[in-house]
């Protein structure tokens, strides 16, 4: 489970800013995801911001809570899309596992 939550964690700071951030936007269409896919993903990351709020006093569970709701559209959305954008933004976040265990490696 938490290495899911590791590589899912680029989604999560969409889902947590608004509006959705250029940085992940351009990472998303580096990876080879269509421009589509990728305006899906922002359209949902604003509308469960929009709907959900986050503020500095929310604890640990509430936030994994939203993550987990969040996911859940996101996954729903990626089974409408093409296999390619699946394997794009599956392989992104292989690679965005793999650096985020590095540098937790080279910290220890």
């Amino acid at each position: 489970m938490f290495k899911i939550f590791i590589a899912l964690s680029i989604l999560a700071v969409a889902v947590f800013t608004a509006p959705f951030p250029a940085d992940i936007k351009s990472d998303l269409l580096s990876a080879g995801i269509s421009e589509s896919c990728v305006d899906g993903i922002s359209e949902i990351a604003r509308d469960f911001y929009t709907a959900n709020k986050p503020t500095h006093q929310m604890d640990h569970e509430t936030m994994a809570t939203l993550f987990k709701q969040f996911m859940e559209k996101v996954g729903e959305f990626m089974k409408t899309q093409s296999p390619e954008d699946q394997a794009a933004l599956k392989k992104l976040f292989e690679e965005k596992k793999a650096d985020f265990e590095a540098k937790m490696a080279a910290a220890n």
